[in-house]
């Protein structure tokens, strides 16, 4: 029983590593666009 809620916690601490993780690539992606638009603009 307790083994089975551990498994769920440990299930949802990676899920939210990863996602973090993700928006983290994410949000670097659309910065270095920004950059890329402001060095073409300028």
């Amino acid at each position: 029983m307790s083994s089975v809620a551990t498994r769920s916690a440990e299930d949802r601490y990676e899920v939210s590593v990863h996602t973090k993780m993700e928006m983290t690539a994410t949000d670097a992606m659309a910065t270095n666009m920004r950059m890329t638009f402001r060095n073409l603009l300028l």
